[in-house]
Order: C-alpha cells, then structure tokens, then sequence
C-alpha cells in the first residue's frame, strides 16, 4: 500500500504564506519617530536590525506586536512619503 503525504495548508513547500495587514496605531508612529526620528531626519540610511531591535525593547510594549522589519519598513515608508509631497510641492 502506498502511503499517503498530506500537506496543510500552510506548510505547502514552495509557497510563502502572506501575512495579513495590521494597521498602526497613532501611539505606535508616535513611538516609531520619537525613537528613530534621527533616522527620518537625515533620510540618508536606514535603521538595521539591532537599531530596530533596541527601540522596540525601549517602547515599553508599545512595538511589542511589531518585528524588526515592520518597524524598518515603517521608517522608509516615512520617508518616501516626506520626498515624495516635498516633490509636488
């Protein structure tokens, strides 16, 4: 008899399972640019993980739900956003 191989859904090999959308919340921008508001401000270089890492611990739970990347990520689109309106005007 054959054996049968089942896959889940989520641990099919190959595919990159999505991760769902999770809006910011005010206190969470508000903590992102009080703690890597010189990284926005200088608009030359990201923040990396260890940066991103230290801040979330330093936001007293307020990141606690967000990962190294998001916060990153958050940044640069902070940024693009400042260039991009500072482009239409």
């Amino acid at each position: 008899m054959p054996k049968t191989i089942v896959f889940l859904a989520d641990s099919v090999p190959g595919k990159k399972r999505k991760k769902g959308y999770v809006p910011w919340t005010a206190e969470e921008k508000e903590a992102v640019f009080q703690h890597l508001g010189k990284f926005i401000k200088e608009k030359k270089r990201l923040p990396g993980k260890a940066d991103c890492a230290r801040y979330i611990e330093k936001s007293k739970g307020v990141l606690a739900r967000r990962d190294w990347s998001a916060v990153k990520y958050c940044v640069m689109n902070i940024i693009k956003r400042a260039d991009s309106l500072k482009d239409k005007n």
